[in-house]
């Protein structure tokens, strides 16, 4: 091609591209359109300060940018521009926001992480959805009763047998001893 070196600003035009990330030759790529996937990208990102939530402005789905491809695919603006950016992305590996807007794709506000590293996140920053405990509308027990059963759990008594004194499934109380439900109980 012989402009392979140039910064891909150079052959766009767009100056904020070239200032903000160093992206690699494939970007050009159209994936069966006229206008390069990258093009597409920038043209509707609402770039604003630095340290501000770019906003995805064209078509999204649950939430999330998106554009749609000529074989009907949707692709994920966040993901496709993380790609273009630092090339492909590990299987098991998704993009998550430091903001928490999923359409901002300001990539200082971008992360790699494994879905474990999202919902910690998620956590870490209280936005876990919904009641837990005995706040949740569907549990069957108190705090007391999960304190009760991890003790019984310690004198080494039968998950079968603390099922049914509880009334719940045994895999219910091997979650409340791996501690994967009532996590805020001691």
């Amino acid at each position: 091609m012989g402009h392979e070196h140039l910064p891909i600003a150079t052959r766009f035009g767009d100056h904020w591209l070239a200032s903000h990330y160093n992206v690699r030759l494939e970007a050009v790529s159209t994936l069966g359109r006229r206008t390069p996937i990258i093009q597409r990208l920038v043209r509707r990102i609402d770039r604003r300060g630095p340290d501000e939530c770019w906003p995805w402005t064209g078509r999204t789905v649950k939430g999330r940018g998106k554009l749609r491809l000529n074989d009907g695919k949707d692709l994920n603006c966040a993901r496709a521009l993380w790609a273009i950016v630092h090339g492909p992305i590990p299987q098991g590996y998704g993009i998550c926001h430091t903001c928490d807007n999923r359409i901002c794709l300001n990539m200082r506000h971008l992360f790699l992480g494994t879905q474990q590293d999202n919902i910690a996140d998620m956590v870490a920053k209280g936005r876990q959805r919904g009641p837990c405990g005995e706040r949740a509308r569907h549990n069957k027990l108190t705090a007391a009763q999960v304190t009760e059963i991890r003790a019984l759990i310690g004198q080494r008594v039968n998950r079968r047998e603390i099922a049914a004194r509880y009334g719940m499934a045994v895999c219910s109380i091997h979650d409340i001893r791996a501690r994967r439900s009532w996590k805020h109980i001691p």
